[in-house]
């Protein structure tokens, strides 16, 4: 017995957005995102912005999503590559930073690793001390023992 015809992943990406805006989810990082580039689209109330690469792979690309209430305060998009971007907001009290990341798992080589930590540092040491820093998403930390 078939399970049917399977969706494609831009209807399954479309369907999650769409979901983010029904749990009224203001912020948030979305990892393994398979766009090429950078751009925005906004798709169920929010607007999605992504940083990948344009060289055709389809791996760690990291993307934002921020509701149409709180679109109006961002004041940057800063893709820095494809594990990191960055969105900085104006509020009422001040700007805030919201770092989305994807980290190497544990099949990437150490200097790739340790590449990427210092690329996050960078990042966040280049914005100000005085704003609000948030950093989210995946970080594939494997815990425990086997």
């Amino acid at each position: 017995m078939g399970m049917g015809p399977t969706r494609p992943a831009c209807v399954l990406a479309v369907t999650s957005l769409k979901e983010l805006g029904k749990l009224r989810v203001e912020v948030a990082a979305l990892s393994e995102v398979r766009r090429p580039g950078s751009s925005t689209i906004c798709v169920g109330g929010n607007t999605y912005y992504w940083s990948g690469c344009s060289d055709g792979h389809h791996l760690q690309r990291i993307a934002m999503a921020i509701s149409s209430r709180l679109q109006p305060s961002v004041v940057e998009i800063i893709p820095v590559d494809e594990c990191i971007i960055v969105m900085r907001l104006k509020l009422s009290f001040g700007f805030m930073f919201f770092i989305a990341v994807y980290a190497p798992t544990d099949v990437f080589k150490l200097d790739v690793k340790e590449m990427f930590y210092a690329k996050l540092t960078s990042v966040t040491d280049r914005c100000p001390r005085r704003d609000i820093h948030i950093v989210l998403g995946d970080f594939n930390v494997a815990s425990g023992c086997d």
